[in-house]
């Protein structure tokens, strides 16, 4: 389940990190083909490889956060529950 939502928050942002990478890739061929570039491809490359890890690790944080605030309304839920329960037993057994 957990892997499941960290490639639907990957999902959403691989159109961008695609469009990059095909970007750094066509300047690397450019550069080749024609010379020098303000940017080299290299250069291109390495800042679309940093944004790769960069929006994997946002869709693993997200996915994380998203679980956490869950888990989190859960626990919740349940402590107000033992509450209930506690006070309804001992209300009960000290009346008898």
């Amino acid at each position: 389940m957990f892997l499941h939502r960290v490639k639907m928050n990957w999902k959403k942002y691989q159109k961008l990190t695609m469009a990059i990478l095909l970007f750094a890739l066509a300047r690397i061929v450019l550069e080749t083909c024609f010379g020098k570039a303000p940017l080299g491809g290299f250069a291109v490359l390495k800042l679309a490889l940093i944004l790769l890890a960069a929006t994997v690790a946002w869709a693993f944080l997200k996915t994380c956060g998203e679980l956490g605030a869950v888990y989190y309304k859960k626990l919740c839920t349940f402590k107000v529950a033992l509450r209930k329960f506690c006070r309804d037993y001992w209300g009960k057994t000290a009346a008898v």
